[in-house]
Parts: structure tokens; sequence; C-alpha cells
């Protein structure tokens, strides 16, 4: 029903436009792809027994070696153990220091989606259900009651009761509404929504333990190691460094978290799982393998289904982060995300991919986004 012609999911973009961070614009309402995702990892868990592990792994990730009892000792103790990160190297400037993160309390963190350990039991399935409200339209109803409560300085009480009671709460809407972690995730591609109902269990205290899965060294490490000075962060002495056969670092996306939090995994996940980032069938069909620029009638690809795409006014370049008062890519530290620094580094020639020229009206110099 969400995903259906006419349903929450199209609601939403016909509200949000098709800006995304990570997608600008997004070539899909990539949503009704993405909400399979957390409806298989409900299915998934509604069908186990309590206590039991689910480990969603995506299709570009492979396994290195089988998960022995030290995995399943530290999942097990918590409700869902994932990978944070900060920014795609792809993306961000591969000459500057990546913004580093070390604490569940930093707002800025997303969850990278590829490999997710669940414990079964109910905040786990209460969390996922969450998720899945905001593809029934509670993202929606989330955007619209926040940005009226930040921009406008509305109450609670004034605005239309929700059939989500979860935003009927006024004391957590007043002070959620102005968190940098919801404003910069209010989107519907899965490592968005996750993202968003992870900070907000942390933020409240709900009770959901979580876990980080440690991919290793952190970026700065292999970029050291390998450039002129080697001068490394003090934290890379002790990081040990395998690089894949064809000379790469094995984990390159996204920066890896260091440190020593108790959430965080004593062993590096890569030696179980390696996902290949960027690989799998969304990513490649429609990221990589689209050569459409955004002015061309995506409804007409054949064999694209017209349900997926956007039509004329649901393209608008308006991303809902920008739509709160006061807040830009610096203050949202989505920068290395932005329309403006893709354009700098394809003029730089350092854009290898399928850049979604939009002609020659630059909309992205425009400072009124």
């Amino acid at each position: 029903e969400a995903s259906s012609k006419g349903g929450s999911i199209d609601q939403f973009y016909e509200f949000s436009g098709d800006m995304e961070p990570c997608d600008q614009p997004l070539k899909i309402k990539s949503g009704k792809l993405l909400v399979r995702k957390i409806a298989a990892m409900y299915h998934a868990i509604s069908m186990m027994e309590d206590g039991a592990t689910l480990v969603w792994l995506d299709t570009d990730v492979t396994i290195r070696e089988p998960v022995d009892d030290l995995f399943l000792a530290f999942v097990r103790y918590r409700d869902i153990t994932y990978i944070p990160f900060m920014s795609d190297p792809e993306w961000a400037d591969r000459n500057a220091s990546a913004i580093n993160f070390k604490s569940l309390d930093d707002p800025f963190w997303r969850i990278e989606s590829g490999v997710v350990a669940l414990t079964v039991n109910n905040r786990t399935k209460g969390f996922l259900s969450e998720v899945l409200d905001l593809y029934r339209g509670g993202l929606l109803d989330l955007a619209n009651r926040c940005l009226k409560i930040a921009n406008e300085g509305a109450k609670l009480k004034d605005l239309p009761v929700s059939k989500f009671k979860l935003y009927n709460d006024e004391k957590m809407m007043e002070e959620m509404c102005h968190q940098p972690w919801l404003k910069r995730n209010l989107y519907m591609d899965d490592i968005f929504s996750v993202s968003l109902t992870l900070h907000r269990h942390h933020h409240f205290k709900t009770g959901l333990k979580q876990g980080w899965f440690w991919m290793g060294c952190h970026r700065d490490c292999e970029r050291c190691r390998h450039s002129v000075f080697k001068v490394c962060p003090v934290h890379c002495d002790t990081c040990s460094y395998e690089m894949h056969p064809k000379g790469v670092p094995h984990y390159v996306f996204p920066d890896t978290v260091y440190g020593s939090q108790e959430y965080l995994t004593p062993f590096n996940t890569v030696r179980y799982f390696l996902h290949h980032c960027g690989a799998g069938a969304y990513s490649k069909t429609f990221r990589e393998g689209a050569k459409t620029v955004k002015s061309d009638p995506l409804w007409v690809i054949p064999g694209l289904d017209e349900e997926l795409t956007f039509w004329p006014w649901e393209r608008f370049n308006s991303s809902i982060e920008f739509r709160f008062k006061g807040e830009s890519y610096e203050t949202l530290n989505d920068r290395y995300w932005s329309i403006e620094a893709r354009l700098r580094r394809q003029e730089a020639g350092l854009w290898p991919r399928h850049w979604p020229l939009v002609g020659v009206r630059k909309w992205w110099r425009s400072k009124t986004l």
C-alpha cells in the first residue's frame, strides 16, 4: 500500500522533491525499493524465536570467514549492531581529512546498512516497525510537524493529531525537531530512515542497545602510509592494516570509526564480511549505469517501471534539511555530499561517474537553496 501509485511514498516525494544528500538528483523513487529491505528484516525477525540472531547482508557483501563465538557473543549482547559512517570517500574530497566521530552522541554519523546484526526481541521488532512507519506516512508527517515547530515556533497541541502515536508526544517532538540528526535524515533511503530512528532511540534513551562494527583502520592511516611524507596520526601506530590482493585497502568505504567505546566490536569485521559498497544491484543499475541527465524524461526508458520514476512536477531542487531556517551543508556536515563539491571535482576531472548535469541554468550556485 505504501508503495502503490499515489500511496504514502509518492506523497512524500511530491513534498520532498528528488534531492537526497547521496543522490542529487534521485533517478528513481528509491524508497519504493529500499522499504522492501526493512520489510524483509522485519518479516525475518517476526518468524524467529526470541534471542535468535539475524545477520543481514546486502547482495554485494562477501563472506570471508564464518562467524564464530567472538562475533556472536558481541552481537547477542546488543539489540542491533551496524557500521557507522560519515562520508563516502568517492564523494568526499580525497585530499582532506574526513570528519572524525567517536561516539553515539555525535549527531552526524549515519548507518552503512550493508551488514547489520539483530537480536530478536520486542525492542528490535518495535524498532523496525517504527522504521516501516516512516514509509507508511510517518516521515511526511514528521517533516511537516518539525518544519512548523522549528521554523514557525508552532506548538504541537495546535497541530492536527497524528495517526502515529509517537509524533503526538509534545515533549519529545519539541526537542527532537531541533536536532541536527533529525534534519539531515528526513529522506527515504534506508541509510537515512534507519539512522534517524537509531539516533532517536539513543538520544531519548529508550533502552535499545546499539553496537558498532569496527572495520579496521581509519582511512587516514591508508592515506598517510602511501603519501610522500608518510606521517600518520597516533591512532594508526597500533592499527594492523591488511591490503586487498589488488593493492587497495580492504575497506575504504566509508570512514571507519576508531576508539575504545564499549559498544565498538573488539574484532575487525572485515575478517568476516566485506561490503563492496556501490556494487549492488541498485547502485550499479541506477547510479552508475544510468547515463541520462536530469532533464531526460525517465519514464520513457525501456524496462523502467513508471511507478518508480519522478514526474516533472516532482523534480524540484529543495533538500528538506535546508528548509530549516539557518541550516546549510556546513552546519549539518553534509558538505562532502553537496552538489557544489561534485561540480568542483567534475571540473577538475576527478568525478569518474555519470554526474547528472542539469543544464546551463546553474541552480547549484544559488544561495537560496
